[in-house]
């Protein structure tokens, strides 16, 4: 079982933050402010033995083509479509979207110390 880090970037310059599930090879849908506010998001659906109706919520259905990227295996980056609230191309799989060369992008908010 696999999880890590998603980063979204929008238009404006915006970074969402979400949860890739590399066992399943899906961005989970929830974006957050921040990468904690994702975290625990993940913990209370693990919790709920992943019943995603605890999180039906309004999305903000104003979507955009953005850049998600992940840091599993190094980084990957792709285009693809999310409001603010939800990422709605969440398959990691097509790699004809793929924009560059793997690697996380250079707008990628790192925490590290």
């Amino acid at each position: 079982m696999s999880r890590v880090d998603a980063q979204v970037k929008f238009p404006d310059g915006t970074i969402k933050h979400g949860i890739y599930n590399g066992t399943v090879d899906v961005y989970m849908p929830w974006l957050f402010d921040t990468e904690q506010e994702a975290w625990n998001c993940w913990q209370k659906y693990r919790e709920s033995g992943f019943d995603s109706k605890q999180f039906d919520k309004p999305f903000d259905d104003t979507f955009y083509d953005v850049e998600i990227a992940d840091d599993y295996g190094g980084g990957d980056c792709y285009i693809g479509r999310a409001s603010k609230s939800q990422i709605v191309s969440s398959v990691n799989t097509d790699y004809m979207n793929r924009k560059g060369k793997g690697g996380k992008p250079d707008w990628w908010l790192s925490y590290d110390s």
